[in-house]
């Protein structure tokens, strides 16, 4: 039988924490350790490194065919092992319905191995409420961290199409925060102006127990598969979004953040605060 471990035993074992502050980019600033068990993914995000990845190394032929989701099992298997550090599932998938039982099979080999996992998605209400009543016995190892970038569905599902509405991502959180699981949100990319992020900043606040992690649009975007309207509308928006990530926007947001304990900037707005402390200096 698997042992159940508890927060206090992990710690134990390993001192480095959810929370932990660390030193590389992407994934890295927040875990340790990456897993996935399926290649392409239904979010279909229109700005996912995850799909440039597959399509530049040849796992999909076309970037049409992310949104086909292909379970490995050999990946599945490959997670019943203890990891060093904090692990991250998925990063280059989503926790889809269609692929619940593969995703549900990997988490129970990671945390039956006395591993802690940031379980990230763009959440399907019904999945949450499935992962929080499998996983219960697991509760003190896990952390979600739930990536809202808009409170706007229509922003949403231009940029994310296969996603779930903001709303039911919000109903998500709620759901895991009510039966006590840690939580955290990703606002990466922002997908909206400063006054869109602070009132989401305000709505998401009272159901996290962590953090909230704001980064740029920083990645490439396409269109491929739209229609031609969707395509034009895309690129409006894009085009509104690197003018609203602009360095004095970026660092009017940190100011306006700054008293809010929980807030934790990406290594893309890291990179426009450390710029603008070296323009201060060199004035100085």
């Amino acid at each position: 039988m698997n042992k159940t471990h508890s927060r206090e035993d992990v710690k134990s074992e390993s001192q480095i924490e959810f929370n932990q502050e660390r030193t590389g980019t992407g994934t890295r600033e927040w875990s340790d350790e990456s897993v996935n068990c399926c290649n392409g993914c239904e979010g279909f995000c229109r700005y996912c490194f995850g799909m440039f990845n597959a399509r530049r190394f040849g796992r999909i032929a076309d970037i049409t065919d992310w949104p086909k989701m292909e379970v490995k099992q050999h990946l599945v298997d490959a997670a019943a092992r203890k990891f060093e550090g904090v692990v991250m599932f998925p990063t280059t998938h989503d926790i889809t319905p269609s692929v619940l039982p593969a995703c549900l099979e990997t988490l129970r080999n990671l945390l039956s191995h006395g591993n802690q996992v940031l379980i990230v998605s763009k959440p399907h209400l019904n999945v949450i409420k499935t992962l929080c009543s499998e996983l219960a016995q697991y509760r003190e190892q896990i952390q979600f961290r739930f990536t809202i970038g808009s409170l706007s569905s229509a922003t949403c599902k231009l940029w994310e199409p296969g996603a779930p509405p903001p709303a039911e991502r919000i109903a998500a959180l709620r759901h895991a925060h009510r039966l006590g699981f840690r939580t955290s949100i990703s606002m990466e990319p922002m997908l909206g102006d400063n006054s869109e992020m602070l009132r989401l900043v305000e709505t998401v606040e009272p159901y996290v127990t962590d953090t909230i992690w704001l980064g740029k649009l920083n990645r490439g975007v396409t269109s491929k598969g739209m229609t031609q309207e969707d395509a034009a509308r895309l690129e409006v928006a894009k085009k509104a979004l690197r003018y609203g990530q602009r360095d004095s926007a970026i660092i009017a947001l940190v100011d306006a953040l700054s008293g809010n304990q929980k807030v934790r900037w990406k290594d893309s707005i890291k990179e426009v605060m450390a710029a603008a402390k070296g323009a201060l200096v060199k004035a100085e």
